[in-house]
């Protein structure tokens, strides 16, 4: 079994029940490991555009709400498609 990034958690994280589906689709699907971390990216992103200091500005804190929006939108799909032919 493979360790599973910290970037990859958040994926972990958002859909907790599907967490044997995720880890097995990390290790079959390059594509999926791929979204997975990219959704970990945004998610740090935003966690570090919204401290008191930083000098991000509404619109780009919205950008990427709505990106980590798409993506969890991808990963549930993907999850789904695959609930369903296993």
């Amino acid at each position: 079994m493979h360790t599973v990034s910290r970037k990859v958690g958040h994926a972990m994280e958002r859909f907790p029940q599907h967490a044997p589906q995720l880890r097995r689709l990390l290790g079959e699907d390059e594509m999926f490991a791929d979204l997975c971390t990219e959704y970990g990216e945004a998610v740090e992103a935003i966690q570090r555009w919204r401290t008191p200091n930083n000098t991000t500005t509404r619109q780009q804190i919205a950008e990427l709400l709505e990106l980590r929006e798409e993506l969890e939108t991808e990963i549930r799909t993907k999850l789904s498609r695959n609930n369903d032919t296993r």
